[in-house]
C-alpha cells in the first residue's frame, strides 16, 4: 500500500506537480496496456500487472487528493 505524507503537499504547487506526474504515469501505463493487448494478447500476466499498476497509481492519486483537501 502506498502511504503519502501530507507534509509534502502543504505547498499547492508541490501537490499539483505530484498529481500531474501521477496523471501522466497513468496515461502512459494505459497506452502500454493498449499496445500490449494489440501486439501481445497472449501475455496475460503482463496485462494484469499493468492493470494492477494503474490501480495503485489511482489509489495514490486519490489518497493525495483526500489528504490535502481542507
Amino acid at each position: 500500500m502506498l502511504i503519502s505524507r501530507p507534509e509534502y503537499f502543504t505547498n499547492p504547487d508541490s501537490k499539483d506537480k505530484w498529481l500531474t506526474a501521477l496523471n501522466n504515469k497513468i496515461l502512459q501505463v494505459r497506452e502500454e496496456i493498449i499496445t500490449a493487448k494489440a501486439n501481445e494478447a497472449d501475455k496475460l500476466a503482463k496485462i494484469a500487472r499493468l492493470e494492477a499498476k494503474i490501480s495503485e497509481l489511482e489509489t495514490a492519486k486519490a489518497t493525495i487528493s483526500q489528504q490535502t483537501q481542507t
